[in-house]
């Protein structure tokens, strides 16, 4: 049996690119952030370095989800690697059911509302919240809105805990991976 891609999705960070480098190093496979693969594609079509709240901010998010499907397309088919998507990848329109369920295994890492918000207010509120009245309400709904996404693609749940550190939780990961999904 060859090895499919897991490929990490959920809200903001719920730690898709932490346990995605750690499970990636744990397999043995490359590891692919799509937000960074995007920041690069950007850089390729316009010369210009970017980061992705900047260009969501400055081109807009029809934009920002056009380049975000075109990215992903490029990175599907390829060898086996570990995928951490942006948290509206799952959601872009742009993106068939297809090509989605195409890049591999999908986990959903599922993270309380509230460890998820309070990591976002350490990084620095985001474009999309920053600019909404009530940041923590916005963010809420974003969750309440994406979680059914994520749990309809995934192949697997795991809850992210506090209080375990990323090998810690890449452990319980790789082991219920071999459980559920034979890999």
């Amino acid at each position: 049996m060859s090895m499919v891609s897991p490929v990490f999705c959920g809200i903001k960070h719920c730690g898709k690119s932490t346990l995605g480098k750690c499970l990636a190093v744990a397999l043995k496979l490359p590891f692919t952030d799509t937000d960074t693969a995007l920041e690069k594609e950007f850089l390729l079509r316009t010369g210009k370095k970017a980061d992705c709240r900047s260009i969501f901010r400055e081109y807009g998010e029809e934009y920002f989800r056009k380049l975000e499907a075109d990215t992903i397309r490029s990175l599907s088919g390829g060898c086996p690697q570990v995928f951490a998507l942006g948290g509206g990848a799952a959601s872009n329109p742009y993106l068939s059911e297809e090509e989605l369920k195409g890049l591999g295994c999908w986990i959903y890492l599922d993270i309380a509302p509230e460890i998820a918000y309070r990591r976002i207010l350490h990084r620095g509120l985001p474009p999309f919240l920053k600019d909404a009245d009530d940041p923590q309400k916005a963010f809420l709904d974003l969750y309440e809105k994406r979680t059914p996404r994520f749990r309809e693609l995934a192949d697997m749940t795991y809850v992210v805990r506090e209080g375990l550190s990323p090998l810690q939780q890449t452990e319980e990961l790789l082991k219920k991976l071999r459980e559920e999904m034979k890999i």
